[in-house]
């Protein structure tokens, strides 16, 4: 499979990919470890219209931040697959964990170029489900015992876009918050 969607005699994606998922769960059973781990990070589920395709571990049943084009959720044309799907990474919701997975994600394929306006917006989403920004809880769901994460994130700074929209470590970057204009 490939990053961008073409047409296929006549068929639309969600359902060539939806024939291809039927197949895929009737011989689930009988794939080795590799081949499952393949298909976790294969780009083969159809996302934003058709227009391209992401793995797994970065489509969501539910996604409760608008974090579309960094991640996405599931189609509901192939919400009758979600079991095999599950086997394969997805999962119902974006977690705290996995907000900045798509944060890292962004940055490595932004490659120090500025985002456009909907990946700054989604990172902007992105960023505040990450640090929690907004919770009424303190709890963090990354700490509960027994979590697995399927797609990992590096163990570095959380990437947070500049004042020019570039994806820089958190680190890196001075927030003056109310600061006087003369100041900056």
């Amino acid at each position: 499979f490939t990053t961008r969607w073409t047409a296929c005699a006549g068929e639309g994606p969600a359902e060539v990919v939806s024939v291809a998922i039927e197949e895929l769960a009737r011989h689930f059973d009988a794939l080795e470890s590799r081949d499952v781990a393949a298909l976790r990070r294969a780009a083969f589920i159809p996302v934003g219209g058709g227009v391209a395709a992401e793995s797994p571990c970065r489509v969501f049943l539910r996604s409760n931040a608008a974090l579309a084009p960094l991640a996405h959720e599931l189609p509901a044309t192939l919400a009758q697959h979600a079991g095999v799907l599950r086997k394969l990474g997805i999962r119902e919701q974006l977690s705290r964990a996995d907000a900045r997975g798509v944060l890292r994600d962004a940055a490595a394929n932004a490659r120090g170029r500025a985002l456009g306006p909907n990946e700054l917006r989604a990172a902007v989403a992105a960023l505040r489900l990450a640090t929690g920004a907004g919770d009424d809880d303190d709890d963090d769901d990354d700490d509960r015992a027994g979590r697995t994460t399927l797609c990992p994130p590096p163990a570095d700074d959380l990437p947070t876009p500049d004042a020019f929209g570039v994806l820089a470590p958190a680190s890196s970057l001075l927030h003056a918050w109310r600061a006087d204009r003369a100041t900056l």
